[in-house]
């Protein structure tokens, strides 16, 4: 039984590089391809977000959490 756990899991370990080594493969190429992308077509505005993105919506919890805690304590104090 041990044994077809660890060969899964180096089934699995080896499924995930595979698929790392071909996520950053297309990575790659959009990077290399945009320059000739750019002056075939205009870029349309109306695309997905870009992953640079992802980080502003990242922040967005923690501004919450401050704003509450502000308002927390804001309410403490005039309620005292």
């Amino acid at each position: 039984m041990e044994k077809g756990v660890a060969q899964y899991k180096k089934e699995q370990k080896a499924k995930a590089r595979e698929q790392d080594k071909a996520r950053k493969k297309q990575q790659n190429k959009p990077s290399s391809a945009a320059p000739v992308k750019a002056s075939q077509a205009p870029v349309d505005d109306s695309s997905p977000a870009e992953p640079g993105l992802d980080k502003s919506y990242s922040s967005l919890p923690w501004l919450l959490l401050v704003v509450s805690w502000i308002g927390f304590i804001g309410y403490i104090l005039v309620r005292a």
